[in-house]
This record gives C-alpha cells, sequence and structure tokens, in this order.
C-alpha cells in the first residue's frame, strides 16, 4: 500500500507514471528519460542516480489465488507467425481468474497489433472455456482458455468494426523462477475459418494438422505469464 501525503495545504500535487508490464509506459506527464544527460538537463539519463530517485518503482497487482492467470508482454515476431495479421508488431494482455464462489470464471484478454494501415485489436468479449493444467509439485502451471472476440482498429481516432464473435484462444505456461514463461495466440473466424492471427503455426505431424504452438516470452518483472 502507498499513502501520498496531501502536502501542508492539502493539495500537493504527484506526477505519475503508469507501465504495464514490458508492453506500455506512460510519459506524457512525467517525461521519458534519455540515454545520456542532457547539456540543458532536460532530460536525465535513465541510470542518472536522480531520474532513479524521482521515479521509484511500485508494483500493483492482485493477490495470488488458486487458478488464476495473468500476463502481459510483446510477442517477438517469428518468421512461423501466420494470418491476416501475422506481420505486425503484437503486445498481449490477459487476466483470468473464478469468481469468490469458484463456480464461473471472469477475465478478459487482448491483442494489440500494429499495421500499417493502422492499429488493429482483438478483444475478448465472452468466455467460453478455461482450463488450468494438474498440479506439477503443487503448482499448476498451464492454462488453456477459449473466448469468443471482436476485432476493430482505430486509424486517426476511429473505430473501424472489422469481425465479431470470432474464437480466440490462448496457451499459456508459467515458467515459475527459473523455467522460461510460454504464451501462443489463435485467432480464428467463426464464420469460414480464417487464420486472423498466430504468432507460431506450425504443422503438427502427430495430429496432422495445424496448430499454434506456444513460444517463448520474457518480461521485465516476470509478468510475461504468472499462473496460481
Amino acid at each position: 500500500m502507498i499513502t501520498l501525503s496531501t502536502g501542508q495545504y492539502g493539495a500537493q500535487e504527484y506526477l505519475i507514471e503508469v507501465s504495464l508490464g514490458g508492453s506500455y509506459k506512460n510519459t506524457q506527464q512525467t517525461g521519458a528519460c534519455g540515454p545520456t544527460l542532457t547539456t540543458d538537463y532536460s532530460s536525465l539519463a535513465c541510470n542518472d542516480p536522480a531520474y532513479v530517485a524521482a521515479h521509484p518503482v511500485v508494483t500493483v497487482m492482485i493477490p495470488a489465488t488458486r487458478n488464476s492467470m495473468q500476463g502481459t508482454g510483446t510477442l517477438t515476431k517469428l518468421t512461423t507467425a501466420a494470418g491476416v495479421y501475422g506481420s505486425g508488431t503484437v503486445n498481449y494482455t490477459a487476466g483470468f481468474n473464478y469468481t469468490n464462489k469458484l463456480t464461473n470464471t471472469q477475465g478478459k484478454m487482448e491483442l494489440i497489433i500494429e499495421q500499417p494501415d493502422g492499429t488493429y485489436y482483438i478483444k475478448s468479449n465472452s468466455i467460453t472455456s478455461v482450463a488450468f493444467g494438474p498440479l506439477v509439485n503443487n503448482i499448476v502451471q498451464d492454462v488453456t482458455v477459449y473466448t469468443k472476440a471482436s476485432i476493430y482498429k482505430i486509424v486517426n481516432g476511429k473505430v473501424i468494426s472489422i469481425d465479431g464473435s470470432v474464437t480466440f484462444r490462448m496457451d499459456a505456461h508459467d515458467g515459475g523462477a527459473t523455467g522460461t514463461d510460454m504464451i501462443g495466440f489463435t485467432v480464428l473466424s467463426s464464420k469460414d475459418g480464417t487464420l486472423y492471427y498466430s504468432n507460431n503455426w506450425v504443422y503438427d505431424t502427430t495430429t496432422l494438422s495445424w496448430r499454434t504452438l506456444p513460444q517463448p516470452v520474457n518480461t521485465a518483472g516476470g509478468r510475461a505469464v504468472v499462473i496460481n
């Protein structure tokens, strides 16, 4: 918990810089640090003691609960990425857990894909199923999520709808403190099966079919995939 003083006269101001894992940082108010210390001191170097002291890191997270998942990060583009939007740079966020009575799941996930003609969003709107893997050394490490989702893009501030009720799947693995986090996303049209996006689309010689294999992900702070 953080307590900020209102100051002597009850109107102390604070500038808050918000960062979401390694995928987003808001520096509109606080200003971004620079690689070197500028001569006019308008931008301090990122490792400058004055900058570090003025930018303490505060982590905000929900308490760990059984059968819950959170994750955020940027996917390194693989040569096996495929689909209509497979060529873009992708950021993801996801969070799922059971209700307090453990009867239903709740949560959302989203992909933000940068394309030459605009920024595309694939956002879940209803959960089809959430399946947590078996306990391994009393720890849940895997989860598979199916949702329905909408696809839209933003061009010059205008929201343009692309498709609705698409099938949006996530397969995630929590590597723990010493392992490697893994994640895979598959987005398919519910109308004609068009592959909108897969971050690692490969042919499985066992099942004789194409599918998404999760790829390694690393995010500062270890928040790429966290499963409890």
